[in-house]
């Protein structure tokens, strides 16, 4: 050969290397901005957890506050008994409370008055060595009167909350406010981490904040450990394998309320990639999320392909800069073809699946997927020795209904019904199926009896707020339903089909009984 070919060759040859590292360095840097990517999501997925866990436990405060606004005197024994019920559902409030205004002028009567039950009661504060002291005059006092459970949190009853600047403050807050105030962390009487959660009880409905002040009765309270909440929350989210801060920045500086590590993971361990992701603004605080993944994250991201292609390619541009070409255009076309396939059976997955477990008209899960989930639950349950609930719906003269708007618009009547059942069954254990035509029902694992049956009638009375009209109805102008509502603690070698055949009967006879109602066996 001319050494004028050998050097283009050389050259060629030179080009290529350098053109199949850039290559492979392109692919390494987009699969590294992709698996920084799906790192968001997960950190995304993380805060959502957090926030439901949040959500879910806030609504206790707000029942609690609802047996207040609809009793004139709320009793110890009714405050153990609602508080009871509500504990056993979120099981990381570490407490729920009751702290009514205290004029001073009444602080002596008050405390005779609780020392009839209990006889050391006084109202207290902690001094500045730590320790419970009577509390120090003050115009107003909150001072904690019940609270539940009260074993374990014995040293929290008489506390005044205004004794404490960070508690004083997120009173005055929800005060002005009427709204739900949380504090920021501080450690509770219990000698723990955590922070509390305020909402106001006012005589009557005040409007302005003189009015709100004039007029407040106490708040009800609910106590919170930030460990309990945020590892409850780590342990239902899929994605534990993620290092992160939960930070405080209403405070300035910020306050670090939380740090979750991987286990066996160190600061070597670490990556430099750092998301920071923000909370929707709770009780009156803005907590953000800083995270970082582990090295070990990106690995076990992160695939060969770079690696791969840029060693074919260099390995092609030796046997010929021609025949390379090739190769690399017959390459792109056999990765074309594997991403097309690849796309076109998840897809062809994902529709299985979709028909498999789903009703096609309403999206919730299908008589298939009810039946392996019932089952599941039943043995789950018989194991456990817990209840396990089901409710069943109907829809009251459907077939009248498809009759007189046909079967477009019954579609559209099953989806909307569907919807509302779904929204108001808010737990995620909870499964939500389409059963037969106009049949759904509702699984409920380890509730109470009377939760089951008030969330049955919850169901109907939201069907009826939908008002869908239906003039060929016997019962109502719009579309009503009839539901059936059984609770079974499963026994050995009993069946599944039993509790549905009780919800069935329940059903059966909230209909001979008129339909649009509810009944529970």
């Amino acid at each position: 050969m001319k050494p004028y070919s050998n050097f283009v060759l050389l050259f060629s040859l030179l080009l290529g290397l350098v053109f199949s590292s850039i290559l492979g360095w392109s692919f390494y840097d987009l699969e590294t901005r992709t698996i920084a990517s799906r790192f968001a999501q997960d950190v995304d997925e993380q805060v959502s957890s957090i926030e439901r866990e949040s959500a879910l436990n806030f609504e206790a405060v707000y029942a609690l506050k609802g047996l207040y606004d609809s009793s004139e005197n709320v009793t110890a024994d009714e405050f153990k008994q609602f508080s009871s019920q509500l504990l056993a559902r979120h099981s990381n409030i570490q407490a729920l409370e009751w702290s009514p205004k205290v004029k001073h002028s009444l602080r002596l009567d008050y405390e005779l008055n609780r020392q009839q039950d209990y006889p050391e009661f006084i109202i207290i504060e902690r001094n500045q060595q730590g320790n419970m002291i009577a509390a120090e005059v003050r115009d107003e006092y909150f001072p904690v009167s019940f609270l539940e459970p009260y074993i374990g949190n014995e040293v929290a009853l008489g506390f005044d909350l205004a004794s404490n600047v960070k508690r004083h403050e997120a009173l005055l807050s929800a005060t002005q406010s009427g709204n739900l105030v949380i504090t920021s962390s501080i450690n509770l009487v219990q000698n723990q981490q955590g922070f509390l959660a305020f909402l106001p009880i006012y005589q009557g409905r005040p409007i302005t904040k003189d009015e709100r002040a004039a007029k407040l009765l106490g708040f009800v309270i609910a106590v919170f450990r930030i460990d309990d909440l945020i590892e409850k929350a780590i342990t239902r989210s899929s994605q534990q394998k993620i290092n992160f801060s939960l930070i405080d920045v209403t405070l300035s500086p910020p306050e670090q309320l939380f740090r979750y590590d991987v286990p066996l993971s160190d600061a070597k361990n670490k990556s430099a990639f750092l998301y920071q992701k923000s909370l929707t603004p709770l009780g009156g605080r803005q907590w953000n999320i800083l995270a970082t993944p582990t090295n070990k994250y990106f690995s076990e991201h992160r695939s060969s392909t770079p690696f791969v292609i840029a060693l074919l390619v260099a390995i092609f541009i030796v046997f010929g800069i021609v025949y390379i070409f090739l190769l690399a255009r017959h390459s792109s076309i056999i990765e074309q073809t594997v991403v097309e396939k690849t796309a076109a059976l998840k897809e062809a997955k994902t529709e299985l699946a979709r028909i498999t477990l789903n009703d096609n008209v309403t999206g919730l899960a299908n008589r298939r997927r009810f039946d392996a989930y019932l089952k599941q639950e039943w043995s789950r349950a018989m194991r456990e020795k817990q209840q396990l609930s089901l409710i069943m719906i109907e829809i009251d003269f459907f077939k009248q209904f498809i009759d007189h708007y046909g079967q477009q618009s019954g579609d559209s009547c099953l989806k909307l019904v569907a919807s509302t059942i779904e929204n108001t069954a808010k737990r995620a254990t909870d499964l939500v199926a389409r059963y037969d035509d106009e049949v759904f029902v509702i699984i409920l694992a380890n509730v109470e009896a009377t939760e089951a049956s008030t969330l049955a009638e919850l169901c109907r009375e939201s069907i009826e707020k939908t008002e869908i009209s239906h003039i060929n109805s016997n019962v109502s102008e719009h579309i009503t339903i009839s539901v059936g509502c059984s609770t079974l603690v499963p026994e050995a070698n009993s069946k599944p089909f039993s509790l549905v055949n009780r919800a069935d009967e329940a059903l059966y006879k909230a209909k001979s009984s008129g339909r649009n109602q509810s009944h529970t066996i």
